[in-house]
This record gives C-alpha cells, sequence and structure tokens, in this order.
C-alpha cells in the first residue's frame, strides 16, 4: 500500500471515530438523554470513555483524562464498572497513539522532506529519525507512560 492510501485510510477511520463520538455525545444532549442513566443498559458511557481519549490523543482539544476521572469516580460509585472504563481509557489511548503516529509517519512530504534535510545537516537527527522509524509506537507508548519522556524540555536531563 502506498503511504497516501495509509495517511487517507488512518485520517478517514479516526475521523469516523471522533465524529461518531462527538455526535453520540450532541445527540444525547439534544434529546435530554443521561449517558450515565443509560450506561447500566448499554455500552454508551464505556463508548464515551473510548472515543473521548482516542480523540485526545489526536486532537488534544478533547477531555480524555477529565473523561477517565468522571468515569472513575463513577465506577467508585456503582454506576459504571471499574474493569471495563480501564479497558476502554486504555484501548482509546493506545489506537489513539497509533493513529497519530501513522498521520504522521505517512503524513505530508513537505515535512518529511524538511526532517531529512535536516537528517543530513546533522548525524543526531539522523540517529533520531531512525530510531523513530523503527520503534515509533513503542517510543510513543513510553513517552505517555513516562513523565521524563513526556516532556523533555521541562526534564532536568534536557
Amino acid at each position: 500500500m502506498s503511504r497516501r492510501v495509509v495517511f487517507w485510510t488512518v485520517v478517514v477511520l479516526a475521523g469516523a471515530i471522533v465524529l461518531t463520538v462527538a455526535g453520540a455525545i450532541v445527540v444525547s444532549f439534544v434529546n435530554g438523554d443521561d449517558l450515565v442513566q443509560d450506561a447500566g443498559s448499554g455500552l454508551a458511557a464505556y463508548a464515551t470513555v473510548f472515543g473521548l481519549v482516542f480523540a485526545d490523543a489526536i486532537v488534544p482539544i478533547f477531555p480524555g483524562e477529565t473523561t477517565l476521572n468522571a468515569a472513575s469516580v463513577l465506577a467508585s460509585q456503582d454506576k459504571l464498572e471499574l474493569g471495563l472504563v480501564i479497558i476502554a481509557g486504555a484501548l482509546g489511548a493506545l489506537l489513539g497513539d497509533s493513529a497519530l503516529y501513522w498521520i504522521a509517519r505517512t503524513g505530508p512530504k513537505k515535512l518529511r522532506a524538511r526532517l531529512e534535510a535536516a537528517g543530513q545537516k546533522d548525524e543526531r537527527v539522523a540517529k533520531g529519525l531512525a530510531v523513530l522509524g523503527r520503534s515509533g509506537p513503542l517510543l510513543t507508548r513510553a513517552a505517555a507512560s513516562c513523565p521524563a519522556l513526556a516532556s523533555p524540555s521541562t526534564s532536568r536531563w534536557a
């Protein structure tokens, strides 16, 4: 498969997930439904957790962490199952980070050309790009789990 096909496939799938969750939330508010009350009879709350965490990984305007905190509180009140909240949040984060990686990896050629030019000028940049090319998804998960990797500019090792 070509880079362009992979890029647009991932973008369309990610967009479909984000729009589906956003649409479900909007319809819920318009109809006056309560996602928490409906959670006992369906998967609406868990799908919302998954979708918002997934969307937060791609577009950081979505409240992924807040959603997980709220769902955890609801689980402590026996309105949701904690195990399902954990699974929904973990799957949303993993798939969202992976989607963002593939969007960036197969994205616009101008960005790739700029990175390659920087790699030709500086050997350290070339080595860093090679590491990212071999193990990008693993590094993405590690950075999400380790604050020193997630924000190297605020790390004492930077």
